[in-house]
């Protein structure tokens, strides 16, 4: 009998102590501040687009497109060129596979990269994509080490040949079909 209570009385203390957290989790403090912040932004939107229908009329027709056919191509190069990261998986003829990384900045503006842990193949509800990655004779390839926590960096030249299976890598290239043509690989070693 005695035993029971005891663990009627545990069972209550710690359906307590969980409802004590939800309810101070999810506090009315925060409700209160999200309207005023959404109030604001719809007056900035408000203002924005009754000036903008003044603005479009006031330009004549091409004067917002650029006529200058280097800056057009830059424009059109550098949009469809894309710069991505990830884990060597396997090693070609002029191309390798990666398991890319999923990318994305902190608040405080930091980058911060998931990657699968070794031997795990989609199991923990995140998939990664695999991307083939071709290079030619025109492909910069180049090694940044980073040292202290990525306080300071030094970049030496490479090769193909020095790329191993695991490596991280960072590249920029396009898209063609299923594929990548990467106009730059970047192999990253950090030191700690």
């Amino acid at each position: 009998m005695k035993r029971n209570v005891w663990n009627e009385i545990k069972l209550f203390a710690l359906a307590g102590v969980m409802s004590l957290t939800l309810l101070g989790c999810g506090g009315k403090g925060d409700a209160k501040e999200e309207p005023p912040v959404q109030e604001g932004q719809q007056e900035d939107l408000n203002t924005e687009d009754q000036e903008a229908p003044q603005g479009e009329e006031e330009k004549p027709e091409g004067q917002g497109e650029s006529t200058d056919p280097d800056k057009q191509a830059d424009s059109s190069g550098t949009q469809n060129e894309e710069e991505v990261t990830g884990e060597i998986t396997e090693l070609g003829d002029g191309q390798f596979t990666i398991k890319k990384f999923h990318e994305e900045t902190a608040e405080d503006g930091s980058e911060i990269l998931v990657s699968p842990a070794e031997g795990v193949e989609d199991d923990g509800g995140m998939e990664f994509e695999s991307l083939t990655v071709l290079c030619n004779e025109n492909t910069r390839i180049y090694k940044r080490t980073i040292r202290d926590g990525g306080a300071s960096y030094e970049d030496s030249e490479s090769s193909f040949d020095k790329l191993e299976k695991g490596m991280e890598v960072r590249f920029k290239g396009s898209r063609e079909g299923d594929t990548y043509r990467a106009s730059e690989v970047q192999i990253v070693d950090v030191i700690l």
